[in-house]
């Protein structure tokens, strides 16, 4: 079984990256009261770049050296290298936590502990359904409403699951949460 490091090389050595921001993040970024943020598992930095333009400062993690090469030279974004299994996000640190197409359940405790009172999770990943056209690991995906459950002491910004095109053209379900630790 390959590790997830070699996994993700592999795949940014291939070139199958998306290019623009999120569009939910741009539709809520501008909820975080201060310019401090996280991005992560942030690949090729696509959403790391949208925040620093916007003012912010990013720390930018993920497991691959190739993928964070393709976000050097930006001043305001930290490049961090790091497995996420055994990676501590500091305390209270980000008015702005961004988690897209990633999914790492053990994270979830660990993304409130990180944010400022008053700081923003903006939340995208890929959710179980039966009508999902991509052949996808079903550890990967979230269960219906999970994320309204998980964060439940958060005051929701917004919530909502939908059947989108995925970069290869099948239809999956996306669940898109906004919400504000309390």
């Amino acid at each position: 079984m390959k590790s997830d490091k070699k996994r993700w090389e592999e795949k940014y050595k291939k070139g199958q990256i998306l290019k623009y921001a999120s569009q939910f993040l741009v539709s809520h970024y501008r909820a975080a009261s201060g310019r401090r943020a996280c991005d992560i598992a942030c690949g090729n930095g696509r959403n790391a770049k949208f925040l620093a333009s916007r003012g912010f400062s990013v720390d930018a993690i993920d497991i691959s050296p190739k993928a964070l090469s393709l976000i050097e030279g930006y001043e305001k974004i930290n490049r961090i290298e790091a497995d996420l299994d055994f990676f501590d996000l500091k305390e209270e640190e980000y008015d702005l936590v961004v988690n897209i197409n990633f999914l790492n359940r053990s994270l979830f405790e660990k993304f409130e502990k990180a944010m400022k009172p008053g700081g923003v999770l903006i939340f995208e990943s890929f959710v179980h359904s039966e009508k999902n056209e991509a052949n996808m690991n079903p550890n990967y995906l979230l269960k219906p409403k999970e994320l309204l459950y998980s964060f439940s002491n958060f005051d929701i910004i917004e919530y909502k699951e939908k059947m989108v095109p995925n970069i290869y053209g099948n239809m999956v379900k996306k669940a898109y949460m906004a919400a504000i630790r309390p």
